[in-house]
């Protein structure tokens, strides 16, 4: 299950979404009725199977429009992890507002949901991926050792989506609510998000980073733009989050941006 869970992400990753800043206007009518009449025809017949909901979530999922998003939500509730795991997708990457209102009653009632680890961290992800300040209270709630490894993951990453101070704020209370043991794993993890946010490296350091926290907390500002990182390290934030790579790299840097302090 797992592997066909991993496959079917890297199905839904395949289809590029539209930029947002382009989307000024919805789709045409004739569109957001095929996609409602896709998924519908496909959740009310009673024959279809797996692989066909999940190719009617990826093909009109991402539709900008309340109706389909409507429609993609009930792929939430079904009892097919694949067909659940497709809902998230289509929904992360759905522009819509809705859809990141459906991904965050999920996230706070669907109990069920949260037990499976895959499907949970992709839950957190999809949040995530909107970018939105409104998520940063559920990714907050919890300390990380009552999660896995994947899901933890999925909020330390998530919170440097999220292009706000309360972003940073998150952060730093996540790296004082868990133990040595669980947060050195997720280290590399925080380093990133905290530099993305504020441009700042005090590298897998805990109290380095908690003692540049406590001298500047009150005047932390995000910029609009995150700083790029290192090479391999961009490469691996922007696979993650399934993003294109936009830009040329310069020269090669081998250690991240210079501290402004």
């Amino acid at each position: 299950m797992a592997g066909m869970l991993k496959l079917l992400l890297i199905c839904a990753l395949l289809v590029p979404a539209a930029p947002r800043a382009l989307q000024t206007e919805g789709p045409a009518p004739e569109l957001v009725a095929q996609a409602v009449e896709a998924i519908d025809g496909a959740f009310k017949n009673k024959k279809t199977g797996t692989e066909k909901l999940v190719a009617a979530l990826n093909a009109y999922g991402r539709t900008a429009d309340k109706e389909v998003v409507k429609s993609v939500a009930a792929g939430l509730k079904r009892k097919q992890s694949e067909v659940q795991l497709a809902a998230i997708e289509a929904l992360r990457f759905n522009p819509h507002p809705d859809a990141l209102e459906a991904l965050h009653h999920s996230f706070k009632k669907d109990k069920k949901l949260r037990k499976k680890d895959e499907l949970y961290s992709a839950l957190v992800k999809a949040i995530c991926q909107h970018g939105s300040e409104s998520s940063i209270p559920l990714l907050s709630r919890n300390p990380l050792h009552k999660i896995s490894h994947d899901v933890a993951r999925a909020r330390v990453l998530g919170f440097g989506m999220i292009r706000h101070a309360d972003s940073v704020a998150g952060l730093v209370k996540l790296l004082q609510s868990v133990t040595a043991r669980v947060r050195e794993p997720l280290m590399e993890d925080f380093r990133t998000s905290l530099y993305l946010l504020t441009g700042v490296d005090k590298g897998t350091n805990t109290r380095a980073w908690l003692a540049w926290w406590n001298k500047n907390k009150k005047t932390i500002k995000v910029a609009t733009e995150a700083p790029k990182l290192p090479e391999l390290a961009q490469i691996r934030w922007e696979r993650y989050w399934g993003l294109e790579r936009t830009y040329e790299r310069g020269k090669k840097r081998r250690e991240r941006g210079d501290d402004p302090e």
